[in-house]
């Protein structure tokens, strides 16, 4: 079937116009909101093709009714060869805007100054079919790989000297960590987060998970096995809540950052001895055993934050190419993810582990004392700077990791014994401010400013994380750190449900929202 649509400005509220749609002669039944300024031309045009792209949709919903390819219609006003071009630079790396290289001669840029779009492409011009598979996800941290600051009760009541997961066991033994642990694993995740991830508008679970719940790998270490049947669990699920996974490698033999999360705070030893097979043969267990699930795990990332330079990158690129080789024996086709290793997603430009890859960024904005002193509207614009580096990206990429947190107060965040830079605990630093009801308290308990910030931030990060392959937010729940708790704030009205719900639109300048 063929579509014809018409989209029609019938409104300007401060800024925001309003756009009727005519969908093969039907008109829709209340206005669209477009979230662009009327003065930001490119941005205003594009919000007109998305309408004309997607007549069957309410505002920024999605409907399974209509997967055909769309005939736009769109004004043969002349443009000037400046305007084609300075379009075509600005959208052309989208990749969910490929389209615009192909017809932007045809569209009329008159939109963006109050013209109705109308009438007529060449006849027989057809547009691609619409665009699907944003990732709109959460991480489950805390879950299968422990962190501290995501769990510090539990932490606390294993005792002193316990840092992460490699010294649970070392410390306790192996029975009594395997005690500690299977209770966790039973209670903090069930098949009831889910349902309400899902409820939420979100499409995707990102899981991490260590190399030694996998092959037999923890024999000989202090590692306590058995994470693997709870990862079974979540892709069941998943499947049940409509959600795909990511499965990530949270944690490699010899440890890829140091960090905490990786199982092992202290030396990177990853690269050295039989660090690298081992890790192929973590990930070769993991595809095997999931191979069946490729309806659910539709990708798959090979390793989470490799830190240079102590990790080179001359052979993490080598490690890439191995992994994606490997997972591909038991998954073809699955999409790679794999981290940039904090270079930035534009240094992968020209290097891709396999034909469907995506890279993954981690955008955080409280691990410099610069950057936490910074004003909310510094805060915001850093977020918006974001959207050229990710628009570059000659792959798919994703912020893999992001958080609605402003300060890095949450208690054991900088590792357990440790303070935070915020408050002048961490490392000697001066110190901003207060970390009170921060370190540990609720979203309700927040006063209305951080309330509001939060929620700035968050809508920032959500428009401007969305203009390539999408976004997972770190993390779902947590004990008491309010700034990255996506379930309270979901509750507590501080990220956006629906997820195009905007009390604070066009934060940024070049942002495109109804890319949600």
């Amino acid at each position: 079937m063929r579509h014809e649509a018409q989209a029609e400005k019938v409104g300007d509220v401060g800024g925001t116009f309003l756009v009727r749609l005519t969908a093969n002669g039907k008109a829709s039944g209340s206005p669209w909101v477009s979230r662009f300024s009327w003065t930001r031309p490119y941005a205003s045009a594009l919000a007109g093709i998305l309408l004309l792209l997607r007549p069957n949709e309410g505002r920024y919903g999605s409907s399974e009714e209509e997967e055909e390819a769309y005939t736009a219609t769109a004004s043969t006003k002349p443009v000037s060869k400046e305007v084609v071009s300075t379009a075509h630079q600005q959208f052309a790396p989208l990749e969910n805007f490929a389209m615009m290289r192909n017809y932007i001669q045809y569209l009329s840029i008159a939109c963006a100054t109050g013209a109705i779009l109308t009438n007529a492409a060449p006849a027989g011009f057809q547009l691609p079919a619409r665009q699907q598979g944003t990732i709109q996800g959460v991480n489950l941290g805390g879950w299968l790989v422990l962190e501290p600051w995501i769990v510090p009760d539990l932490f606390e009541r294993a005792g002193d000297g316990i840092v992460d997961e490699y010294t649970l066991g070392q410390t306790l033994g192996h029975d009594a960590a395997y005690s500690l642990l299977s209770s966790h694993w039973d209670s903090w995740i069930t098949a009831d987060d889910f349902g309400q991830i899902a409820a939420a508008g979100l499409n995707t679970v990102r899981i991490p998970i260590g190399f030694w719940a996998v092959n037999d790998l923890a024999n000989g270490t202090p590692y306590v096995a058995g994470a693997i049947d709870y990862m079974d669990k979540a892709i069941g699920w998943a499947r049940g809540s409509g959600l795909k996974v990511i499965i990530d490698l949270h944690g490699a033999p010899g440890s890829q950052n140091g960090f905490d999360n990786s199982g092992r705070y202290g030396p990177i030893e990853f690269q050295t001895g039989d660090t690298v097979d081992n890790t192929l043969k973590a990930l070769s267990g993991l595809a095997s055993r999931y191979s069946g699930d490729t309806d659910v795990v539709t990708m798959f990332e090979i390793l989470n934050e490799p830190l240079p330079p102590t990790v080179n990158l001359d052979s993490l690129k080598q490690f890439y190419n191995d992994a994606a080789s490997t997972i591909h024996d038991s998954m073809p086709g699955t999409t790679i993810v794999f981290h940039d290793a904090f270079q930035g997603v534009g240094y992968w430009n020209g290097f891709s582990p396999a034909p469907s890859s995506i890279v993954d960024t981690h955008i955080y904005q409280v691990f410099n004392l610069d950057q936490l002193q910074e004003s909310i509207d510094d805060h915001v614009g850093d977020a918006c700077s974001n959207i050229g580096s990710l628009s570059g990206a000659d792959k798919g990429a994703i912020v893999g990791e992001w958080t609605g947190a402003l300060t890095d107060c949450a208690k054991y965040l900088n590792g357990r014994y440790k303070g935070s830079r915020y408050d002048g605990t961490f490392d000697g630093n001066s110190g901003v401010g207060s970390c009170d009801g921060l370190s540990s308290g609720s979203v309700d308990a927040l006063s209305g400013d951080q309330k509001t910030n939060i929620r700035r931030f968050n809508e920032a990060q959500l428009d401007a994380y969305s203009v390539k392959s999408g976004w997972v937010f770190w993390t779902w729940k947590t004990e008491g750190a309010p700034e990255w708790d996506l379930q309270a704030q979901l509750v507590g009205g501080l990220f956006p449900k629906p997820l195009t719900d905007r009390q604070h639109p066009n934060q940024c300048s070049q942002g495109i929202s109804s890319r949600l």
